[in-house]
């Protein structure tokens, strides 16, 4: 897989709706924030029949 297409094949950022959530723990939060990172990082898709992104 090409550069380019991990920088255009990518989610560019993460909302979450704190108000739609139920009270977490701290180690639940902590591994919340921790699955967030680990999807910018490392995430990769191809939308079919779709143009580059990256998609927002």
């Amino acid at each position: 897989m090409a550069d380019e297409d991990r920088k255009t094949h990518r989610l560019q950022s993460v909302e979450i709706d704190e108000e739609s959530l139920a009270a977490v723990s701290r180690d639940q939060e902590q591994e919340r924030q921790i699955a967030i990172f680990d999807l910018l990082e490392e995430n990769f898709f191809h939308p079919r029949a779709r143009p580059a992104g990256p998609m927002i």
